[in-house]
């Protein structure tokens, strides 16, 4: 008879398998495919030398407009007993809407900003996390209005509170993508970045939130580690690079069509592809979503190409 606890120790017991495959595809993310081949060229794979490199945020940067004069309703409320769940009012998916700056500025100062609703599951813990996080005034405050506000959201948020009178910025720029993705001496993935978060773009993003912010008589929450960090630390949702693309393993790790180099040269690993973010080798300014799938989609077409 096997107990519980033994049943699920030798479940997690690892166990070695090799599977054979004409072809195999990486598609495990930025960090996960690049993690994957720094540990398979550990074990003796040969890849290009700049596995690793190109690694950016594409240009993300968060910011907040705290307890304004409006209720924004971008809290998920959900449809639970007790939620004050309003089906036309919702806040309906995580971005509703985009402002393009500079559009005729050259590449590289343009940037993008966009509304960003808190799912419901984060509702309440982001409630509390505001009413501690360090705030920049804006002068346009109604401070008797804002204390009121605040205290509706004392145990929870609530809807007619400082969160749901907030808004949430998600932006987009170009960062320097000079990143790099390494194994450290435990072998584990670390991501060595020197000079992230300085570039110019940002400051002028932060400008502009501020701005935003004070339209709605609002206090600024800045992007917390970007502003509390001395080193401008940065946070993002759409990691890049690692495997970035090239005319050849001298400039990138992967060709057109996902291939892996085998060195500096054109020559390739036969069926070995990557297909993810990970080889976006630059910032693009925006949701990466939809060129990412364009890319992925161009890869696959050819393997089954290739296959027929």
């Amino acid at each position: 008879m096997v107990s519980q606890r033994d049943a699920s120790q030798e479940s997690f017991e690892k166990e070695n398998a090799m599977l054979s495959a004409r072809n195999v595809v990486l598609a495990a993310g930025t960090l996960g495919s690049t993690e994957i081949l720094l540990r398979s060229q550990a074990k003796g794979l040969s890849l290009a030398p700049g596995i690793g490199s190109r690694f950016g945020g594409n240009g993300d940067f968060f910011g907040a407009s705290y307890n304004s004069d409006h209720i924004t309703n971008d809290i998920g409320w959900g449809n639970h007993p007790g939620d004050p769940f309003d089906r036309d009012g919702g806040p309906g998916p995580s971005i509703v809407g985009l402002v393009r700056y500079k559009t005729d500025a050259p590449f590289g100062q343009r940037f993008n900003i966009e509304d960003l609703t808190i799912p419901r599951p984060y509702r309440d813990f982001l409630g509390l996390v505001v009413r501690t996080t360090p705030i920049s005034r804006t002068g346009t405050e109604n401070l008797q209005a804002q204390k009121q506000r605040r205290e509706k959201d004392a145990r929870h948020a609530d809807p007619n509170g400082a969160l749901n009178s907030s808004m949430m910025y998600l932006c987009m720029a170009q960062d320097d993508s000079a990143g790099r993705l390494y194994l450290d001496g435990r072998n584990d993935l670390r991501i060595d970045w020197p000079g992230a978060g300085r570039e110019s773009i940002f400051e002028q993003i932060n400008q502009e939130c501020f701005a935003h912010a004070k339209s709605l008589g609002a206090s600024f929450i800045e992007n917390p580690t970007w502003q509390l960090l001395p080193w401008k630390t940065l946070v993002t949702a759409h990691p890049l690079g690692g495997c970035p693309m090239g005319e050849d393993g001298s400039h990138g790790v992967v060709d057109h069509l996902g291939k892996v180099f085998r060195d500096d040269t054109q020559a390739v690993h036969d069926g070995l592809y990557v297909a993810d973010g990970s080889i976006i080798r630059s910032a693009l300014e925006v949701n990466p979503f939809l060129t990412i799938s364009a890319l992925t989609e161009r890869i696959a077409e050819n393997i089954i190409a290739s296959i027929v």
